[in-house]
């Protein structure tokens, strides 16, 4: 499968049933890394603009005021939901400090306007993580895989 590009695409998914939808959103720009920086956190792939096209479609209609995200990688995510609208704070928590730095890059390269944002070197059970913990409407998990042959 190609890379998709992070910056507007279009997703086809087929069933059996050859019935195809066509899925697209406008994701936030990543172009702030280099190849190099990939090599210290998640580098964005289809499954993370998957997880966008996904949040462009759910996220508007459940109107979450609060949202984490766990594992956060690029930053791709976060972003991507804080730019969809009605979100009035975004928490993003990553165990990875490269994964942090990188979150805070992707939030200033994309210019988020009007969204509170709170980025930690933390687990979900870590320190200070108790006092909005119980506040939060939403949370997104997008764990990194390894794809593997359809043999195993």
């Amino acid at each position: 499968m190609p890379k998709l590009s992070p910056s507007s695409y279009a997703l086809q998914l087929s069933n059996a049933s050859t019935l195809t939808k066509t899925l697209s959103c406008n994701l936030p720009t990543l172009s702030h890394f280099n190849y190099t920086d990939y090599t210290n956190f998640y580098e964005p792939s289809d499954d993370t603009f998957l997880m966008c096209d996904a949040l462009s479609l759910d996220l508007p209609s459940s109107s979450p005021k609060r949202v984490l995200e766990l594992g956060i990688g690029s930053g791709c995510n976060i972003v991507h939901a804080a730019g969809l609208g009605g979100v009035e704070v975004c928490f993003a928590l990553d165990v990875n400090p490269y994964a942090v730095e990188a979150t805070k890059r992707t939030w200033e390269a994309n210019e988020i306007q009007g969204v509170e944002f709170y980025v930690s070197r933390s687990d979900l059970l870590g320190e200070g993580t108790e006092a909005w913990w119980p506040s939060v409407d939403c949370v997104i998990f997008n764990p990194p895989y390894v794809p593997t042959p359809d043999e195993e």
